[in-house]
């Protein structure tokens, strides 16, 4: 986009320094700028010194003219809004397409309303059952088409504040849920989350689309490991006892069988 922007504003800046360069005749009579002597004083020619100051003030004016002229362009793609400024006031939202802009006391700022997407990993969390657990998650959220402006007035930083709310948000969430509850309600947790954030965020011009909570990990060797011994030692008590109840069963179907 800014390639675009940039060739139309050279292009243009070229054409109007060209224009100004025939139109005020600057070359004329360069011939004549310098007389020669045949080797008269200390040079071998005398300068015309008022003829190259006009023509350096000629040149000067033109390239003034001409980048002014070029910096008054800008190209504003179907993905963005522009935000125009006029005496550091806000004035309008321009939508996509060529815009042309007054060369002084007025500016420009491009904001980009495609939908974007921060991960976050917030680690040393401790659950509502003191459990250490480390969280990743992904935001997603755009700028509001309907106020964009929010995003550069209200806000100084959109993306990183957004990121700042949202770290706070999953804080808050794995401090009241515990280990189970997080790995098992995962998508009502992201729900969640993301209605917290988007209530937080809606003065910045803010659209939180959705928060997917990628995982959940326990954020403790120690922990982890004791969590493996219990889990193996649980299955280990369980096979125990399907093959004690199939003994058992054994026994039994043998009883039967001597009886009959």
């Amino acid at each position: 986009m800014r390639n675009a922007q940039g060739a139309l504003r050279f292009f243009v800046t070229w054409a109007v320094f060209l224009g100004l360069v025939y139109t005020l005749k600057m070359y004329e009579g360069w011939d004549k700028l310098f007389t020669d002597n045949h080797g008269a004083g200390f040079l071998p020619w005398d300068f015309d010194i008022i003829g190259i100051v006009v023509v350096l003030f000629k040149l000067g004016l033109a390239t003034y003219a001409a980048q002014t002229i070029g910096g008054m362009i800008y190209v504003v793609m179907q993905y963005e809004r522009g935000m125009v400024f006029r005496n550091g006031n806000f004035e309008r939202v321009a939508n996509a397409g060529i815009v042309i802009m007054p060369p002084w006391f007025w500016g420009m700022e491009m904001v980009d309303v495609r939908a974007m997407n921060l991960v976050i990993e917030v680690a040393q969390i401790m659950t509502k059952d003191n459990v250490p657990v480390k969280i990743k998650a992904v935001v997603f959220f755009a700028v509001d088409k309907a106020r964009p402006q929010d995003s550069v007035l209200e806000v100084e930083d959109f993306a990183g504040s957004i990121e700042q709310v949202a770290e706070a948000a999953i804080k808050s969430m794995g401090g009241e849920s515990t280990f189970k509850q997080m790995q098992a309600e995962r998508k009502a947790l992201g729900t969640a989350l993301r209605t917290e954030v988007a209530e937080e965020t809606k003065g910045w011009g803010a659209v939180v689309q959705s928060v997917l909570i990628q995982d959940v990990a326990i954020d403790s060797e120690e922990i982890r490991m004791s969590l493996v011994r219990e889990a193996a030692a649980q299955a280990e008590a369980l096979a125990r006892g399907h093959l004690a109840e199939a003994e058992v069963a054994t026994a039994e179907s043998f009883v039967k069988a001597a009886n009959l």
